[in-house]
């Protein structure tokens, strides 16, 4: 009689090889997955901010051409497009903003940097007087390459920029609030600092 090897009982080393690689490649593929969802969640989270920044720097550009309207005329343009038609004193256009902003003013449903520009039409409750103040509201204009801000911006005489969190289709802040603090509203900085 000849010895046979005896029999083995269990899982076969190559199935436990084979095994131990899936569950491997199982892992690495999750860890994948969860990282090519976090590359595209950041990416969409800087054109927001982008988008953000750029709302901002327009409200800048707003309070500039402001300031130089008043310089020049005694008194601030009630609505936008004034500060790019109105006449200077040697009877040239005015051009102090850029046109694609003050497209966007009363009544447009134009959009410029992802984001829609409106006059407001009270300061604290009682109508803008346009010898001493003015003030601008800006909301996301809805979603741009996918993406929408999530901030709305108001910023008035002062300079002083102010933002909060916003739903999707917003409107318009047509009261600049006394006291933007109390009301909500967190201050971004000044029209002056880049």
């Amino acid at each position: 009689m000849t010895d046979r090897p005896a029999a083995r009982s269990g899982t076969p080393t190559w199935a436990k090889v084979l095994a131990g690689c899936c569950l491997v490649a199982l892992g690495l593929a999750v860890m994948f997955l969860v990282g090519v969802c976090t590359l595209v969640d950041t990416a969409r989270s800087a054109r927001v901010r982008a988008y953000e920044l750029t709302a901002v720097n327009h409200l800048r550009a707003y309070v500039r051409g402001q300031e130089e309207y008043r310089a020049l005329k005694g008194r601030y343009a009630p609505k936008m497009m004034q500060l790019v038609s109105d006449k200077g004193a040697g009877g040239e256009k005015l051009e102090l903003i850029p046109f694609g902003l003050a497209a966007t003013g009363e009544g447009s449903r134009a959009e410029y940097g992802a984001y829609r520009f409106r006059e407001v039409k009270t300061i604290a409750g009682r109508p803008v007087d346009w010898q001493k103040q003015f003030g601008l509201s800006a909301v996301p204009a809805g979603k741009v390459e996918g993406v929408a801000g999530t901030r709305a911006f108001i910023v008035d005489q002062s300079g002083a920029i102010w933002s909060r969190s916003c739903s999707e289709g917003a409107g318009f802040v047509e009261d600049f609030p006394a006291d933007p603090a109390a009301a909500g509203w967190t201050s971004v900085g000044t029209a002056g600092e880049h």
